[in-house]
């Protein structure tokens, strides 16, 4: 384990015991991290991780599963607050994700979600200064979101076992067990090894 800190050279143990303090000062201050927003949130599960520059809107609608992982600078935001968030157990989101709930989200067990995502469930039309109008979107169990990817609101549903490649832009709804990938995303094949 002291390898991924110290090269065994005398002269580097100083940098050694900065960086094993700063590791240990950094997972106590996401621990309390974590049970401060766990506080703050509509409910949440057990051995949950959120890290720093995680920013939300209507905390009462948001609702995190067991062993949810937020990577930093996450942002759940809505325009309304009158729709829920709901993550399931064993969900991971990457970090500077951005994803709004305005039309309401359910993200089911064990689905991943690369850094850098887009998801917007919202639409003003050709008006933006008009009421935003939310359509929900389902992200099912196991899915795969590939970084930097872009999920539109006229998308609903993102299948179980889905595979979405890296800076796709998904606008509309993709069916379980699907590879897809592009601009915008087509189904490029079905996964086999399941």
């Amino acid at each position: 384990m002291l390898q991924k800190f110290w090269n065994k050279e005398p002269q580097g143990g100083v940098g050694c015991i900065l960086l094993l303090s700063s590791s240990l000062v950094g997972k106590i201050c996401t621990k309390i991290r974590s049970k401060i927003h766990a506080w703050n949130l509509g409910s949440v599960g057990r051995n949950i991780v959120i890290y720093k520059k995680f920013k939300y809107r209507y905390p009462s609608k948001i609702h995190l599963g067991d062993n949810v992982f937020v990577d930093e600078n996450v942002t759940f935001s809505s325009e309304k607050g009158e729709e829920n968030l709901l993550v399931g157990n064993g969900v991971s989101i990457g970090h500077d994700t951005f994803i709004d709930y305005t039309g309401g989200i359910i993200i089911r067990e064990k689905a991943h979600i690369a850094f850098g995502t887009y998801i917007n469930t919202h639409t003003h039309g050709y008006d933006y200064t008009a009421e935003a109008k939310g359509s929900s979107l389902e992200i099912g169990d196991n899915a795969f979101i590939g970084a930097k990817s872009v999920i539109l609101c006229n998308c609903h549903r993102i299948g179980k076992n889905t595979v979405i490649g890296v800076g796709s832009i998904v606008t509309k709804d993709v069916p379980d067990n699907a590879i897809v990938a592009g601009n915008p995303a087509k189904i490029i094949k079905y996964r086999d090894d399941l």
